[in-house]
């Protein structure tokens, strides 16, 4: 397991695709874990947190979750004659 980390806005964006008003508006409503405040004017989000709620949307994707090489192959499959 790599070690805690704190998350800054960037990072996050980054990590889950989310715009940076998106993390901020989950957040706020509760369906992404909050962010912690680490200066006087600065949050981060603790790194575990957020690969925790990356794996929860995979998992209620279930089996129509698909790598982007994986479409693309299924649209090349599907394509041959």
């Amino acid at each position: 397991m790599p070690p805690e980390r704190f998350l800054r806005i960037g990072d996050v964006v980054a990590l889950t695709g989310l715009s940076k008003s998106g993390v901020y508006a989950a957040a706020a409503n509760g369906t992404f874990p909050p962010q912690h405040k680490i200066g006087r004017r600065a949050v981060a989000w603790r790194s575990s947190q957020v690969e925790r709620w990356m794996q929860e949307r995979v998992a209620e994707a279930g089996d129509s979750w698909q790598r982007p090489g994986d479409v693309a192959q299924t649209v090349i499959e599907k394509a041959k004659p």
